[in-house]
């Protein structure tokens, strides 16, 4: 792991643990259930990442004894690290780049078959549409459960900006399947 995306890992765990204490299987089971459409870490990620954090007094840990399983360890932000935290939401935002895989393929599609490329645009279609209801579902949890709380609006808005985003894909692949199809040249749309 780079050593930028580490220190991407603390700030997404101080962030997380700015809302409430948790531990990491707390983070990683928020992660998937909010921030996950645009940021994930694995639990590989997060405990050496806690250790960190723990080691330069960002987070506090304290053990809940558990009778049939594990300890499990409760993180709490510091002031250092709501102060740290608060740095980083002040420094503008690194453009990391981009990787899709899919839009590679496309790229050299020429190369393949074009049933295969029709194949692939209908796939990566679909998991776009199954993306969009299950934002959906995660926008119509806030509404329900998160009106009344401080971060309503923030969470709301990178939601907004994950709906729109899919959405644009969906489009994108409707006019890149019929501009294949029909081999016509609509690149002065782009």
């Amino acid at each position: 792991m780079s050593a930028n995306r580490k220190n991407k890992t603390e700030f997404a765990l101080l962030g997380l643990l700015s809302l409430r204490p948790m531990s990491g299987y707390d983070m990683r089971s928020f992660m998937s259930k909010s921030i996950g459409f645009f940021w994930q870490e694995s639990y590989g990620q997060i405990y050496p990442t806690l250790r960190v954090l723990l080691n330069e007094h960002l987070v506090t840990r304290k053990g809940e004894k558990k009778k049939k399983s594990r300890n499990r360890f409760i993180y709490t932000i510091t002031r250092s690290g709501k102060a740290k935290l608060i740095e980083w939401l002040s420094q503008p935002s690194d453009n990391e780049p981009v990787r899709l895989e899919f839009l590679l393929k496309i790229f050299f599609g020429a190369n393949a078959s074009p049933s295969l490329q029709s194949a692939q645009l209908e796939l990566y279609q679909e998991s776009q549409k199954n993306r969009l209801k299950s934002l959906q579902g995660v926008k119509k949890g806030i509404l329900r459960e998160y009106e009344n709380d401080h971060n309503y609006r923030y969470w709301l808005s990178t939601l907004r900006y994950g709906i729109l985003i899919t959405r644009a894909r969906i489009q994108w692949c409707k006019e890149t399947a019929t501009r294949l199809e029909d081999n016509t040249d609509t690149s002065s749309n782009a």
